[in-house]
């Protein structure tokens, strides 16, 4: 049986850098920061910092099934795998 190791998503942690050093220490992947899918869809700039410049996997935080498949599409050339952040408060 496979099994993949990766770094999780934490806001505030999962930046391009944190995600480099855990590939390069033997991770199978890397999340980046949670994401808000209002801010990927409007553009702030808080956002904009933390979209990743580089491929990796994407956790997506709303409450509109239809707008986190828009903040999914306009992601969709940076993501290589979409997490839906069902649980946590925000």
């Amino acid at each position: 049986m496979y099994k993949e190791i990766g770094l999780s998503p934490m806001a505030g942690y999962t930046d391009g850098v944190m995600r480099e050093l855990a590939m390069e220490w033997g991770a199978d992947f890397a999340f980046s920061e949670m994401l808000s899918v209002e801010g990927v869809l409007r553009s702030t700039e808080k956002t904009e910092e933390v979209i990743p410049s580089s491929p990796c996997r994407i956790q997506l935080f709303g409450s509109d099934p239809g707008r986190m498949a828009k903040a999914a599409l306009k992601l969709k050339d940076v993501a290589t795998w979409f997490d839906i952040n069902a649980g946590c408060p925000v």
